[in-house]
């Protein structure tokens, strides 16, 4: 589980489960790139086959805390690639998948818990985060949800001042989308503002007709990155390792911005 620790309690709290072999290839990579702050640790040794005594789990959980203590509190460490992989990938790829077939409503589960991890772990206007959001809100548009809608509305917010080329490729296909929801759910405010700033940008000379949808821009970006794999929904559920179950507790505040 990956949580805001604090006074209250974290009404999103995001849920990761993976194997101690994903645990040791994320021990090992951060190692080669953040020595310093690994060097005295000692990360446990796999336990032989059937030998998951209480003494066993116990010391490895201990273990595991220790190396995420790390993880979440330094923000180098906890916005490097690697750890971002190790949070999202095997999730995201599914979820990837699921959407090229049209299986939204499974897709949405996976994507938001994603956003939620990521939303926790980076800033509210890292490239990571802001993917992930759009894609959720286009998953959710194609469900006819109308928390599509809330979520438009805080992804145009957190655009403001973002100056990243990479991501402003997504910013005329948000306002799109965004109006297009404002309309159907009938929020005249929030229809005024997008048309402004749709203007606003047809004023300075970006083309808005030629713009591709939010949802293509988004499986065009991604899928290279999380390749799709022939992996089944049971396959998926059913075929994977003993897992390993963990906490990582970060300190921050608790607001959804």
């Amino acid at each position: 589980m990956v949580t805001m620790a604090g006074a209250e309690e974290d009404p999103y709290p995001a849920v990761v489960e993976r194997r101690y072999t994903d645990f040791l290839n994320l021990f090992n990579s951060l190692k080669r790139d953040f020595p310093d702050l690994l060097l005295t640790f000692q990360f446990p040794k796999k336990a032989l086959v059937g030998n998951f005594s209480p003494e066993t789990i116990s010391g490895r959980s201990n273990s595991f805390e220790q190396f995420l203590e790390v993880v979440g509190s330094t923000a180098q460490v906890r916005t490097c690639r690697q750890v971002t992989e190790f949070l999202q990938r095997q999730e995201l790829t599914f979820a990837l998948k699921l959407i090229n077939n049209e299986e939204y409503e499974q897709a949405s589960t996976l994507v938001e818990n994603c956003f939620r991890i990521m939303n926790k772990l980076q800033t509210d206007r890292s490239i990571v985060v802001l993917q992930n959001l759009c894609l959720l809100i286009c998953v959710y548009e194609k469900l006819h949800d109308s928390k599509a809608m809330d979520l438009a509305c805080l992804a145009v917010r957190r655009f403001q001042g973002v100056s990243d080329s990479d991501l402003l490729r997504y910013y005329v296909p948000l306002l799109n989308i965004s109006l297009q929801l404002s309309r159907k759910y009938g929020n005249d405010s929030a229809s005024l503002g997008l048309e402004e700033r749709l203007s606003d940008l047809r004023t300075r000379g970006i083309a808005l007709h030629d713009s591709t949808h939010l949802l293509k821009l988004l499986m065009d970006d991604l899928s290279p990155t999380y390749p799709k794999e022939r992996t089944s929904v049971r396959q998926f559920t059913t075929s994977m390792p003993p897992l390993v179950g963990f906490v990582l507790f970060l300190f921050g505040s608790l607001e959804q911005r």
